[in-house]
């Protein structure tokens, strides 16, 4: 990922924090917040806080950021989730998101016309595979406006196969 303003980094870090509980024995909810930080690009720095639901292997989160990206309008964003187990450690996952915003594109893209940047859906589909305490994923994502999503170095869309690693502490 290249954040807009310019710089040469590619580093995003995300911390979470939150409360959940059990409802019942298949039923969660949480609230909480997260804070995204950028390398090299402090202005894109941005806070959310959200509220969510699990049901067995579907989940849903709505966020509320009130400077998304460090723009001065402020953001919603609903997502629903859902995995299906493969094989031990293995499992498919879906995801789909709306994101409701006043965007203004920090690359100096302009929308054709028509097009509206306040409403974007996206999508991702693919695998996760659990290695303790990593978890490896690679998927297809897709987004719904190209000009609502960051570019990446050398593609001429934001939509394609993405792999990524995490590691839960």
């Amino acid at each position: 990922m290249k954040p807009p303003g310019g710089t040469s980094s590619y580093f995003q870090a995300i911390a979470y924090g939150g409360y959940a509980t059990h409802v019942t024995p298949r039923l969660s909810v949480e609230v909480g917040g997260d804070y995204s930080a950028f390398a090299g690009a402090n202005e894109l720095n941005y806070g959310e806080f959200f509220i969510g639901a699990a049901y067995d292997s579907l989940s849903a989160r709505i966020y509320y950021s009130p400077r998304y990206f460090g723009e001065s309008s402020s953001s919603v964003y609903a997502e629903i989730n859902a995995t299906q187990p493969l094989i031990d450690r293995v499992r498919l996952f879906a995801h789909a998101g709306w994101l409701r915003y006043r965007y203004e594109s920090p690359y100096g893209l302009v929308p054709p016309r028509g097009e509206s940047t306040e409403r974007v859906i996206d999508g991702r589909v693919g695998v996760r595979i659990d290695l303790d305490p990593f978890q490896l994923e690679v998927a297809w994502v897709g987004v719904s406006n190209h000009i609502a999503a960051f570019l990446v170095t050398g593609a001429t869309t934001p939509n394609g196969f993405v792999a990524s690693l995490s590691v839960s502490f």
